[in-house]
């Protein structure tokens, strides 16, 4: 299917500045734009709702694949400004 689309300028502009990022032709950068995004139609996550749900579920599994694993507490000495920027003043002076 041949589809045209007039592209206010700004857009234009943008959409050739992320392909040549890319190493791509506009054209092709712009159907893989499309590509993904409907994509993610099928899955149900088409709308900002749905996407930003889809990152916190993907976020919440990452988060549960440090469960278990411990740090030593820090000390308040340790996260004192004092110890932070030990000696740093002595070399801007």
């Amino acid at each position: 299917m041949t589809l045209t689309i007039d592209l206010p300028p700004a857009l234009e502009e943008k959409l050739r500045s992320e392909s040549a990022r890319e190493g791509v032709a506009a054209e092709e950068f712009a159907l893989k734009v499309l590509e993904e995004r409907l994509s993610h139609g099928e899955e149900g996550a088409s709308t900002p709702t749905g996407d930003a749900e889809a990152r916190l579920r993907a976020f919440d599994e990452w988060l549960g694949g440090h469960a278990g694993r411990s740090a030593p507490q820090l000390t308040d000495e340790a996260v004192g400004r004092d110890s932070i920027y030990r000696g740093r003043e002595d070399r801007q002076l």
